[in-house]
């Protein structure tokens, strides 16, 4: 009697506690291998990026039409510079690439140096379809290097990265999409547990209703109206502790009381325990 008690009482405080924990700790969602090189680039391109993969998620999630597409234009250009700088490194030559700390570093974006010859130069990449905005850059930087993606070498005679401008947009686009439908699938609250909490905690009370009425001691009428009057209360109690939960500052004191009086019954159920003690008579002889 004292497990099904400690149960009945106690199970809403339970329920509520693991369900929260369940949806705190839950592991972020998993991604495409090639969604990890587009979110490395978001990162770089500013410190309020370096979230975790379900927060990232939910802002991009947050971001309008002409937000993305800023967003997109800039996380493509420091896509392009990470793969150049990993197709370089991995290309078996004596050249190797370096970034530079910072994303807006004045007039270039890589540090190229022949390791043969310890001969270093800076090279300036451009992802991008706009002709004019490289011709005006090469009018500006005479004397520095630059690559562009595959369109515009074609069309223009300058070096290419190895790169296509289309498929460096199709990728960060493709990953913010992925990232979206990740929000919307994933986003789980504590409302998404409201059915299932209150059935299961109702259901605790109808059993024991249930079997007073197999015993004889209450009506069926008396049955089918206490088993919906529980079933009221039980909803009526965890809507306002879901909903107290979702105010800030409230959350915090209501959660506090859920974990103390778990806490408390806990203790309270042990030294109930310890206090009974079914053979003691035998000591006694």
């Amino acid at each position: 009697m004292i497990k099904h008690s400690y149960i009945s009482r106690r199970f809403d405080e339970t329920a509520i506690l693991s369900t929260l924990g369940k949806i705190a700790f839950s592991p972020d969602p998993e991604l495409l291998e090639e969604d990890y090189a587009v979110l490395a680039a978001l990162r770089r391109s500013s410190q309020e990026w370096d979230l975790s993969v379900s927060d990232t998620a939910e802002r991009l999630a947050s971001y309008d039409d002409s937000q993305i597409g800023g967003l997109v234009n800039n996380v493509k250009g420091i896509l392009h510079e990470m793969e150049f700088q990993r197709l370089e490194n991995e290309d078996g030559d004596s050249v190797v690439a370096a970034l530079f700390p910072d994303t807006n570093h004045r007039t270039v974006d890589v540090q190229l140096l022949d390791e043969k010859t310890a001969h270093a130069w800076d090279v300036q990449l451009k992802a991008t379809d706009d002709m004019s905005a490289i011709s005006a850059w090469i009018d500006s930087n005479p004397d520095t290097e630059i690559y562009v993606t595959e369109e515009l070498s074609d069309r223009m005679g300058i070096p290419s990265s190895g790169f296509s401008n289309e498929d460096l947009t199709i990728r960060v686009e493709d990953f913010v999409d992925r990232m979206v439908e990740i929000d919307d699938d994933a986003e789980e609250t504590l409302w998404n547990y409201f059915p299932p909490l209150v059935a299961a905690s109702a259901g605790i009370i109808v059993f024991e209703l249930w079997r007073r009425y197999r015993s004889g001691r209450i009506t069926l009428d008396e049955f089918k109206e206490l088993s919906l009057k529980t079933l009221g209360v039980k909803a009526a109690k965890y809507a306002a502790i879901f909903t107290a939960l979702a105010v800030p500052g409230l959350n915090i004191i209501v959660g506090a009381y859920l974990l103390g009086s778990l806490i408390f019954a806990v203790n309270g159920l042990v030294n109930q325990k310890r206090s009974f003690r079914p053979f003691a008579f035998l000591a006694k002889r």
